[in-house]
């Protein structure tokens, strides 16, 4: 695993990103607001994670960056 930076990188940026939308949620719809906002947070997590799987390159076409020549 090679990318683990990023992948800690990114878990940081996403708690505390999580921290304001929590608060948003919460504020503007209670508890329901703050379940959503939190799904949205695992589900943006769980794609991150899964986009170095073979399956899900496998699936989504997914052969390599735009950006390598």
């Amino acid at each position: 695993m090679g990318n683990f930076g990023e992948r800690y990188g990114f878990g940081i940026i996403s708690l505390i990103m999580a921290i304001p939308l929590s608060a948003i949620g919460a504020a503007a719809a209670d508890t329901k607001g703050l379940i959503v906002a939190w799904l949205g947070i695992v589900a943006v997590n769980a794609v991150h994670t899964a986009r170095d799987r073979p399956w899900f390159r496998h699936r989504s076409g997914h052969t390599g960056s735009g950006w390598e020549g």
